[in-house]
């Protein structure tokens, strides 16, 4: 069953990079991640109490679901507020990968000072943005030229910054990004039902042996 998520995983990326480079074909012209972006910076000087989260490989989760923070005692005002449908990313990597996510779970909240917080100007389409930058292969090389370190990797939002993007139109933006959406969400029910699928054959196992 692992081997099927697998392959259906490759199959989820090799689609998303054939319509990514449809929408490089649509648009030649090269734009600067600084023209597309708008950076936050806002800390939550007044000690808010906002939920904490981590951008991981792996989306954006609650920080309490990673690390025990119960008994450490957290000063909650070098944070930076977070709003709902803005981006973030893990600027250190052990892997070199960097993983661009949308905070979508909460209104607002709060992440580490070491995570760049921005969110793309209005004519750009949120989902799209955040495909081309974890999937595309242009913004692999560009990720692999810019980032810096030895054994540990890290990408400032300088250098981010400094990045190309090639955008199409609204419309195109738009069409390939909800094509990709409903690939994730056929790749959430398949994972749903083998997920499912295992838990009914460890039942079968556990009853025959009981």
């Amino acid at each position: 069953m692992e081997k099927t998520n697998k392959n259906y995983q490759r199959v989820l990326k090799y689609y998303i990079h054939k319509l990514l480079e449809i929408g490089d074909k649509e648009h030649n012209q090269l734009i600067q991640i600084k023209d597309c972006i708008i950076e936050s910076k806002e800390k939550n000087l007044n000690g808010l109490n906002l939920p904490i989260i981590s951008s991981t490989l792996d989306g954006i989760f609650l920080q309490s679901d990673y690390f025990d923070n119960d008994s450490v005692a957290i000063d909650v005002t070098k944070y930076k507020i977070i709003p709902k449908n803005y981006f973030t990313y893990r600027s250190m990597s052990d892997t070199g990968i960097f993983k661009f996510n949308i905070q979508n779970l909460y209104e607002r909240a709060l992440v580490s000072s070491a995570y760049p917080v921005f969110k793309v100007k209005s004519e750009i389409n949120s989902d799209y943005f955040k495909y081309y930058l974890n999937y595309s292969n242009m913004m692999k090389k560009q990720l692999y030229i810019n980032k810096e370190g030895g054994t540990r990797y890290a990408l400032s939002i300088s250098k981010f910054k400094k990045m190309n993007i090639i955008l199409p139109s609204s419309k195109v933006q738009t069409k390939i990004s909800n094509v990709i959406n409903s690939l994730n969400k056929k790749y959430e029910i398949n994972n749903k039902k083998l997920h499912y699928l295992k838990q009914f054959k460890k039942g079968l196992l556990q009853k025959m042996f009981c």
